[in-house]
C-alpha cells in the first residue's frame, strides 16, 4: 500500500513540476529572450506578462520570434477565430497557430 501511494505522489509531483515549467517566450532581434505569458498581440505590439518586470509591451518590429506553450484564442480580421498554440518562427514570417486540424499561418 505504501509503495502504491509513493508512486502516485511521485507521478503527481512530476505533473505539477512540468506544468510549472511551462511559459511563453519572445526572442527580440538583439537576441534577448523574454519569458512570461503572452497576453495579446494587436496594433503592431505584443503584450507579455513577466514575473520580473510585470507587463511589457513590445513593438512587433523588434521581435524576431515567439512561441506560446498553451492554447490561445486568435481573432482574425475576417471575424473567424482559431484556437491553438501560437508561434512565429522568425522575423518577417507569419505567425502559425497549431490548431486541432493542423497548423494554420495567420
Amino acid at each position: 500500500m505504501n509503495q502504491r501511494l509513493f508512486r502516485s505522489l511521485t507521478c503527481l509531483a512530476v505533473v505539477i513540476v512540468a506544468q510549472a515549467s511551462l511559459a511563453d517566450s519572445v526572442t527580440l532581434l538583439d537576441g534577448s529572450v523574454i519569458v512570461g505569458t503572452i497576453e495579446k498581440q494587436h496594433g503592431g505590439k505584443l503584450l507579455i506578462a513577466t514575473d520580473f518586470a510585470g507587463k511589457l509591451e513590445i513593438e512587433a518590429a523588434k521581435i524576431k520570434g515567439y512561441v506560446s506553450d498553451k492554447k490561445v484564442n486568435v481573432a482574425l480580421g475576417s471575424g473567424d477565430r482559431l484556437v491553438g498554440a501560437i508561434s512565429k518562427p522568425a522575423a518577417g514570417e507569419k505567425s502559425v497557430v497549431d490548431t486541432a486540424i493542423g497548423p494554420i499561418a495567420v
